[in-house]
């Protein structure tokens, strides 16, 4: 029986910026399987096709190399600034 590798949850998200970055969902799936990582999907593997498909809109929808931007939501300030 093959055991499913086990990976710290840094590990994951480095992994998962890169995957989306890249558009690339295949290389995400054995951290995906870790023990380490939950979803709130039904199941893993249900995550991974919904994943797959987003990523694949992206890079149809996207000119160019995608890049991680992080943007702060209006709302989000307002709500830091009371």
């Amino acid at each position: 029986m093959e055991e499913k590798a086990i990976f710290e949850i840094e590990e994951i998200k480095v992994k998962l910026i890169e995957c989306c970055i890249n558009c690339n969902a295949l290389d995400f799936l054995p951290f995906l399987l870790s023990p380490a990582l939950k979803v709130r999907f039904p199941n893993k593997i249900r995550f991974y096709s919904f994943f797959k498909c987003i990523l694949e809109c992206a890079r149809e929808e996207s000119e160019g190399m995608l890049e991680l931007r992080i943007e702060q939501e209006s709302w989000e300030q307002e709500i830091l600034d009371s």
